[in-house]
This record gives structure tokens, sequence and C-alpha cells, in this order.
């Protein structure tokens, strides 16, 4: 006597259940590598840009000229369009002192006011200095604002004390 289902093949439900997931894994993880970054990180600019203020900081410890001489090595540049050292936002300088973050156009203010920021040997920020007259505190806010479409901001606090971090200064 012969086993009429012995001879028929296929898969079980079970095997096509667990086929059918891992097809639905896979194409929802290509999907998302296929769109891309279509919006703008304020956390990658951030970063980006703490990175860039610590290595102007730096750049000014280990340097030895007296404070008050001016160098644009040691100084950072806040613009509308640039937050880095002047050399490299006039393009006469390596990208790594420039904040940029690729297809975004990007909006950088300063608060209290924009201009340059100078550190001291210590690596804190000197009070910006505007048409001869010297704010009091040195406490500044930078915010980064990507324009377009989908308007986002996110803030830099440099304290007196020359620690920079993400956030508002309190």
């Amino acid at each position: 006597m012969s086993n009429r289902y012995s001879s028929q093949r296929g898969f079980t439900l079970v095997e096509l259940t667990i086929v059918i997931v891992i097809l639905a894994i896979l194409s929802i993880y290509a999907a998302s590598r296929f769109q891309g970054a279509s919006s703008f990180s304020p956390y990658a600019a951030q970063a980006q840009a703490i990175s860039v203020i610590r290595q102007i900081q730096l750049a000014r410890m280990q340097s030895n000229t007296p404070d008050g001489a001016e160098n644009e090595q040691y100084q950072l540049e806040v613009s509308n369009t640039c937050l880095g050292s002047p050399a490299a936002c006039t393009g006469n300088e390596s990208l790594s002192s420039k904040v940029e973050v690729d297809g975004q156009d990007l909006k950088f203010t300063l608060s209290p006011d924009n201009g340059d920021i100078q550190f001291d040997l210590l690596g804190r920020p000197l009070p910006l200095t505007i048409s001869g007259n010297a704010k009091t505190g040195s406490e500044y806010t930078i915010t980064i604002t990507a324009t377009g479409n989908n308007v986002e901001s996110t803030n830099i606090c440099i304290n007196s004390e020359g620690y920079v971090s993400g956030g508002d200064c309190k």
C-alpha cells in the first residue's frame, strides 16, 4: 500500500512564515539605506561645531603669544554662513577648521552679537569687543539653524571658563 502523502513535496506553514518575516526585515533595512539623510541632523552639526571650537581653543592654549595679540589662527569666527577659523571661512585653510554638513545650508548666530571670539591662554573666551567697547560677561550661545524646508536649530554654549557644551547657557 503506497502512502499518497509521502510523494508530495512542499513547504510547511512555519517555514513560509519565517521566510516572509526575514524578507520583511531585509526590505525595511534596504529601504532606509536608499532614502538617505534627507533632513538636517542637529546633532551632527552640533558635534562638529564643538569639535572645531575645541580645536581652536587647544591651538590657542598651546601658543605662546600674549593676550591681546590678534592672531586669526586662534580666533573663532561666527558669521551668518560660517563657523570656524577666519582662514577656513575665507577658504584659505582646510575644512577641518570649519563646520560643514553635506548638502545643508546652515546659518550661524552668536549671542550676544556676531563677531569673532578670541581665547586666552587658558582657553577661556575673552569679552567681545564691539566698536571699541568691551562687552561684560563672556558666555556665548551659538545657534545653528538649517534653512530650507524643515527649519531646525540647535545651540552650543561656551561658558566663561571655556567649557563648550551643547544646549543653552544657563
